[in-house]
């Protein structure tokens, strides 16, 4: 799992690449976290567009960063998602509280 942080201002990007499983997402989940409390951005977008694979614990990290930005008072979104994961999404009910695209 590859994680690429991107800050623009108030605006945080977050890249992630290979398969986003239990494996990866306590290390993961730290890196997002750390990389929010550094930059306390305004707008944070998290790309999934070149994940092979997420499941579960991966949807965990995402609701902690939501979480994080909301109580920032910012804005989160996920970006690049691909079939298996908007499915996994609507699967678990998040596309009715995470913007999505």
């Amino acid at each position: 799992m590859q994680i690429s942080v991107e800050n623009r201002d108030a605006d945080l990007l977050i890249a992630l690449t290979g398969d986003f499983d239990h494996h990866a997402a306590k290390e993961v989940t730290a890196k997002m976290c750390r990389a929010i409390d550094t930059y306390l951005p305004k707008r944070l977008a998290v790309d999934l567009g070149r994940l092979s694979f997420m499941d579960s614990s991966g949807i965990a990290a995402l609701i902690k960063c939501k979480r994080m930005m909301d109580e920032l008072g910012g804005e989160f979104a996920v970006v690049g998602a691909g079939k298996h994961v908007k499915r996994l999404f609507q699967a678990s009910g998040l596309s009715r509280v995470m913007d999505i695209a």
